[in-house]
């Protein structure tokens, strides 16, 4: 088969792929099968008769209310709505829906998006009831609308129901202090939740409350109340992704797990395995459960289909198991080791030992190991043999169509390598990603990181700083030396918890990318924002600059990255009077609707804040001025550029670039003092100054906004100016 030419896969294709020398063979056979999609949401829905913007279904469980005017018929409603590719939606009646035409909805209260397969469907709830103005007995403007919360936000949509709202957040989140985020009907006066159980008011954006176990609240309307229970859960990723998480095929004498995918299980059973008795075991998703019963035999011989579905039915996934009986097509060799041996590299089929003492006879070892199920190797385990020279080792599969080859060395000379191979904890979860020499974990909740067990595996024949086993503090970030068998090479690995925005700590080591294409970049994940999405319309419609001026650097103080926020050129044009564009970096957003016409419009600084008080702003900086410093007009200043750094504590609207300095609103500020030329990695330590103290109950707004260039905000600054900044704490009092 040549590659890149067109192939009929209409019926099974077989592909044999040989070694260059010969000695080793692999038959795969591919099978092209037009799998339905199965993905079942209902992205937007809207009624044409209903004036006013209306919410549309941005939150795939949540219940959704509208009120009609009294003079539309109900029996005459135009849905306007988009489902999931090949999905198809209609009523619990059963009446298949067309968007654009019209239906009676008169009796409707849910709607059902079906998956492409059939094989996944979702219910949402939905009610439309006549009223006008004020004069209407349907309580909608004692429902909540949406709801989430400030930092971490949900993980999946929350589930809205008519008194309850049930929410996931991240693996880690606190639950004793959660801030929500929320909506509430406004159709009659300005509606307010409380706690039922002090009747407090609960101000979106701001009160903090205690969600470790069910929180009653209601919304007040006037004399009207709409009362939910509010149920949080800490997730894993089991809970995000909803369904079977594993299948298993029991027999007389052995059981085979199953293969997932597209909404079937695959089974491959040795040949003689009586297919009509067979026992299944599956896992589930916490809060799902399965319509298929454990531990009794059950035939198997044809499709056999089960659902999984979550607690309140509202989400279900049908599974079809297909069992097929076979000989084994795996050729792989499982825990080759040699007896007074260490533990030797693997790396792909190459099998290598080293350190052997001189002592040692090299002819006479006895090798251990394990294959595939039916397999048969080359040479036989626990046969003493010579390994004085490679050895080649022969694995072919039971049914004969793959053949693979292992390459088993015995060295006298040390290992230079110095890995850190694998890094989990005992106490929870899987394996954690080894990325550039650092080891990121979130401990679930309940869990003391100061207390931790890692279990970990180096290169053969390394040492280590930390031994695997070893109950150590890990509430701080700690380091970890790997040092190679034969001395010569030494790494090293630093196992950090991850740190969220709420902890008021910023390393700058998560980043995401925004847009795509030439025009995409990066800015630290969480609630940061900065000048590159004003630059991105500058680049757009001018050409320039060249670059965005917030960038992420490996030149870092600590982990693998630093923000790096540069001074660039743009040129004054008769479009716009700007000259260059100093880098930004702020906690906020950035508005982009009147960039060109108002640029300084565009940064809104500030995220509401709640909680203890700021009272110092710490961090590491670097900071290298650019060579002229010049205003909008192209004028020398007289004096080298600088650098800002500053947090503010602040009450009323947002404060946008225009206002920020000095503004009568800011009720405290920590500004970084030396803003000079600094070569090296600087720490930076300095106090807020309240100007008054903040009232009870007062709504605040916090940011830390860092720039390349003091004066940019008028354009004044000089092009390459370079500052770097990691490791930012905000104390709190």
């Amino acid at each position: 088969m040549v590659s890149g030419e067109p192939r009929d896969f209409s019926q099974p294709v077989k592909i044999t792929v040989r070694s260059q020398d010969g000695s080793a063979k692999s038959v795969y056979t591919v099978t092209a099968e037009q799998v339905k999609r199965s993905e079942a949401n209902l992205l937007d829905f809207r009624i044409s008769e209903i004036r006013g913007g209306l919410p549309t279904f941005r939150d795939d469980k949540a219940i959704y209310y509208y009120i009609v005017d009294s003079e539309v018929a109900l029996n005459k409603l135009t849905p306007v709505f988009k489902v999931s590719d090949g999905a198809t939606l209609s009523t619990a009646g059963g009446v298949k829906l067309v968007s654009g035409n019209t239906y009676d909805f008169s009796e409707v209260g849910q709607l059902v998006v079906t998956s492409e397969d059939g094989a996944s469907r979702r219910v949402y709830d939905l009610a439309l009831k006549k009223g006008a103005g004020n004069n209407t007995a349907w309580r909608g403007h004692v429902k909540i609308h949406s709801f989430d919360f400030l930092a971490p936000q949900c993980v999946v949509p929350p589930v809205i129901m008519s008194d309850r709202i049930e929410c996931i957040v991240p693996a880690g989140t606190k639950l004793t202090n959660l801030i929500p985020v929320f909506s509430l009907g406004k159709l009659v006066a300005k509606s307010t939740l409380h706690l039922a159980s002090t009747g407090a008011e609960i101000v979106s954006g701001t009160t903090e409350i205690d969600c470790s176990s069910p929180v009653d609240v209601y919304v007040k309307n006037l004399a009207e109340k709409g009362r939910y229970t509010l149920e949080v859960k800490v997730a894993n990723e089991a809970m995000v992704v909803g369904g079977l998480k594993s299948f298993t095929l029991k027999y007389e004498g052995g059981e085979v797990k199953g293969s997932i995918g597209n909404g079937r299980v695959y089974v491959l059973l040795p040949p003689g395995v009586d297919v009509k008795r067979l026992q299944p075991e599956y896992e589930v998703t916490a809060g799902y459960r399965c319509d298929l019963r454990t531990g009794i035999p059950k035939d198997f011989s044809g499709l056999v289909r089960f659902n999984v579905s979550s607690a309140d039915g509202r989400v279900v996934r049908s599974y079809d198991v297909e069992v097929r009986q076979g000989k084994n097509t795996e050729a792989e060799l499982f825990g080759f080791m040699i007896d007074g041996l260490a533990v030797p590299r693997v790396k792909g089929n190459e099998i290598t030992f080293y350190g052997i003492p001189e002592n040692v006879d090299a002819s006479n070892l006895v090798p251990r190991f394990s294959v595939s199920r039916g397999a048969r190797a080359s040479i036989v385990s626990g046969v003493a043999r010579s390994f004085k020279e490679p050895v080649r080792i022969e694995v072919v599969s039971e049914d004969g169509s793959m053949r693979q080859v292992y390459t088993v060395e015995v060295e006298q000379r040390l290992n230079s390598e110095a890995e850190l191979l694998s890094f989990r904890f005992k106490e929870f979860g899987d394996g954690l990603a080894i990325v550039g020499g650092v080891v990121t974990f979130e401990p679930p909740a309940g869990v003391d990181v100061h207390r931790l067990t890692p279990i970990f595996e180096v290169s053969s024949g390394a040492t280590v700083s930390l031994r695997s086993g070893q109950v150590a503090d890990f509430s701080k970030p700690l380091r970890i030396v790997v040092t190679s068998q034969d001395g010569a090479t030494m790494k090293s690995y630093t196992v950090r918890k991850a740190v969220q925005d709420q902890g008021l700590k910023f390393d700058f080591e998560e980043w995401k990318s925004i847009g795509s294409g030439e025009l995409a970049y990066e800015q630290p994940k969480g609630t940061w924002s900065s000048g590159n999405e004003g630059v991105k319309t500058s680049r757009q419609v001018l050409k320039r600059p060249k670059y965005y001026p917030l960038r992420k650097t490996t030149d870092a103080h600590s982990g693998n990255y630093a923000a790096e926020l540069t001074t660039e050129l743009v040129n004054n044009t008769m479009m716009v009077k700007v000259r260059i564009a100093a880098g930004s970096l702020f906690l906020g957003t950035f508005n982009a609707n009147n960039i060109m016409a108002d640029p300084l419009s565009g940064p809104q600084f500030g995220i509401p804040y709640s909680g203890a008080l700021p009272e110092r702003l710490q961090g590491w900086y670097k900071y290298q001025p650019g060579a002229d410093n010049l205003d909008n007009d192209g004028n020398a200043l007289g004096k080298p550029d600088e650098c800002d750094i500053y947090a503010i504590l602040y009450t009323g609207s947002v404060l946008t670039a225009k206002d920020v300095k000095d503004n009568p609103r800011i009720v405290a500020k920590a500004r970084l003092k030396d803003r000079g030329a600094k070569g090296e990695w600087t720490k930076f330590d300095e106090e807020f100054v309240y100007y008054r103290e903040p009232k009870p109950g007062e709504e605040l707004k916090f940011s830390i906004v860092m720039t390349s260039s003091v004066n940019g905000d008028s354009y004044s600054g000089a092009v390459g100016s370079r500052l770097v900044v990691d490791d930012v704490e905000v104390v709190l009092r």
